[in-house]
C-alpha cells in the first residue's frame, strides 16, 4: 500500500508539473507584455521661443529650465491602455533680447488612451501602438512693459504612433514614436498676440527603461516638440503687433525610476 500510495503521489505530481509551468509561462508572458508603470523624477528644458511680426522678430532661448516629473502607463488589457503624464516646472530665469532677465516657468501635460498591436506570439515581440490623447502646456512669465513673452495656456488633441520593443525580455525595452496634433484652445490672458487662426504641433521622443531589481527600472527620456500658432488681427504684445506667429520648440532630457505596475 505503502509503494502504491508513492507511485500515486508521484504520478500526480508528474501531471501537475507541466500545468505549474504552462501557468509561470503565461504569468510571465502577461508580465512582460504589459510593462505597465508608474514613475517619478526630473527632467531639463531646453528650447527657443519666437515671435514674428510685420513689425517685431524675436528670439528668446529657453536654456537648462529644470522640472518634476511623474505619470502611469496603464494597460487593463494587452491591446488597451491609458497614459498621464505630467511635467512641472520648477522655475528659472530667460533672457530678453534687451538683457533683461524675467522669472519664467513652463508646465507640460500629456493624457490619452492607447491601441498595441503586438507582432508575434513571443513575450519579446515588438508592437506598434497607436495614441489619441490632448496634450497641453502652460507658461508663467513675469509681466514686461511692451511685453515680449506672455503667460500662455495651450491644449490640443494629438495622435500618436510608437514602436515599443522589449530588447532584452523585460530587463531593457525602450519606446520611440511621434505626434501630430492642432492646438484648438490658446489663452493669453491681457497681453495677446491677436484673434487665433491656425496652428500645428509635432514631435517625437525615445525611452529607454532598464530594470535595476525586482520591479524597480531606470527609466531615460528624451523628447523634441515643435509648436506654431498663428494669430490675426492686433495684439497688445510687443508695444502692439498686427498678424502674429509664434514658434516655440523645445527638447527635454529627463531621468526617472519607474516602479513596474
Amino acid at each position: 500500500m505503502r509503494l502504491a500510495s508513492l507511485v500515486a503521489c508521484a504520478a500526480a505530481l508528474l501531471a501537475l508539473a507541466p500545468r505549474a509551468e504552462a501557468a509561470e509561462a503565461a504569468d510571465r508572458l502577461d508580465r512582460e507584455r504589459m510593462r505597465a508603470g508608474v514613475y517619478v523624477g526630473a527632467e531639463v528644458f531646453n528650447g527657443l521661443s519666437q515671435l514674428r511680426t510685420g513689425t517685431a522678430n524675436v528670439d528668446m532661448a529657453l536654456t537648462y529650465l529644470p522640472a518634476a516629473a511623474i505619470g502611469v502607463d496603464v494597460w487593463p488589457s494587452e491591446e488597451l491602455g491609458a497614459y498621464v503624464d505630467l511635467r512641472i516646472g520648477t522655475g528659472g530665469t530667460v533672457t530678453l533680447p534687451d538683457g533683461t532677465g524675467v522669472d519664467y516657468n513652463l508646465h507640460l501635460f500629456d493624457a490619452g488612451g492607447r491601441y498595441r498591436w503586438y507582432l508575434g506570439p513571443r513575450s519579446d515581440a515588438p508592437a506598434i501602438e497607436l495614441g489619441l490623447g490632448l496634450r497641453g502646456r502652460y507658461e508663467t512669465v513675469t509681466p514686461q512693459r511692451p511685453s515680449v513673452l506672455v503667460e500662455r495656456a495651450v491644449v490640443g488633441p494629438e495622435l500618436e504612433v510608437a514602436l515599443s520593443w522589449p530588447v532584452v525580455s523585460d530587463r531593457v525595452w525602450l519606446r520611440a514614436g511621434g505626434h501630430a496634433g492642432v492646438p484648438v484652445f490658446v489663452r493669453e490672458p491681457d497681453q495677446d498676440s491677436g484673434e487665433t487662426d491656425s496652428g500645428l504641433m509635432f514631435g517625437g521622443g525615445l525611452t529607454v527603461a532598464v530594470r535595476v531589481t525586482g520591479g524597480i527600472y531606470v527609466q531615460l527620456d528624451g523628447e523634441f516638440h515643435d509648436e506654431t500658432i498663428d494669430f490675426v488681427g492686433l495684439g497688445n504684445r510687443a508695444a502692439g503687433v498686427l498678424d502674429a506667429r509664434t514658434h516655440d520648440r523645445y527638447i527635454t532630457g529627463g531621468l526617472k525610476l519607474r516602479y513596474a505596475l
